[in-house]
């Protein structure tokens, strides 16, 4: 089994320019260490709920529902399409994850939604 490491003072990367070729080296790494993982997993899934939510609320506009809902739905459709190999299912799990942590924050934005006033508001003279 191959260890990907990632950063510059890696094995892999002996030149910090030269990254291309081990991206190749990523997916069935990451699969892999899903893999060891595999008793652990549910420990990790606030985390990729929270990176949903911190996503969503770094971005610098405002996503519509549409966004929101496909970050949860596309995960879903891959699950039931893709989860005839093992390795795959915790990556769909922590992108499901992910767009629930997103979808969470695109709710409580539109719930506590208020309408904001164009103009300044003065004092009236009763």
């Amino acid at each position: 089994m191959q260890v990907f490491h990632i950063g510059l003072d890696s094995k892999l990367f002996k030149n910090p320019l030269d990254y291309r070729v081990q991206l190749r080296d990523f997916w069935p790494a990451l699969k892999d260490a899903l893999a060891l993982q595999r008793t652990q997993l549910f420990l990790w899934v606030p985390v990729f709920i929270a990176a949903g939510i911190a996503l969503y609320f770094n971005l610098r506009f405002e996503p519509s529902s549409f966004v929101a809902t496909s970050l949860v739905v596309f995960p879903i459709i891959g699950w039931l399409f893709l989860s005839h190999d093992e390795r795959l299912r915790p990556i769909l799990l922590f992108a499901l994850c992910v767009g629930v942590g997103f979808m969470a924050g695109k709710l409580r934005t539109e719930r506590v939604y208020t309408p904001i006033l164009s103009d300044e508001v003065n004092f009236a003279d009763v």
